[in-house]
């Protein structure tokens, strides 16, 4: 078995097709993994695979969606504090 994190989906199901291995794709936001790659597997690195076999490989959604704050009409400080306020709640930079 492959490592198949941070290929794409499309990558990894075609890696596994040529293993004569068929991928089982389920899908999860996550926050640090772009849209469309690969970030779990149901199998380890190096194990041996049967033909016919179904691999689980979870492709990330991308972060879920938060409610952005108006800021439309505040003075410049006020929206840098507002923004900066909930920045923790954000896990990517802003």
């Amino acid at each position: 078995m492959p490592n198949l994190n941070y290929r794409t989906e499309q990558d990894a199901s075609q890696i596994l097709a040529n293993m004569g291995v068929q991928a089982n794709v389920s899908q999860e936001s996550s926050d640090l993994i772009a849209a469309g790659l690969v970030f779990a597997q149901g199998r380890a690195k190096g194990e041996a695979l049967e033909p016919g076999t179904a691999v689980k490989i979870t492709v990330s959604k991308g972060g879920k969606p938060f409610a952005m704050p108006g800021v439309v009409g505040l003075d410049e400080s006020r929206r840098k504090w507002d923004l900066q306020s909930r920045s923790s709640m954000i896990s990517t930079p802003v």
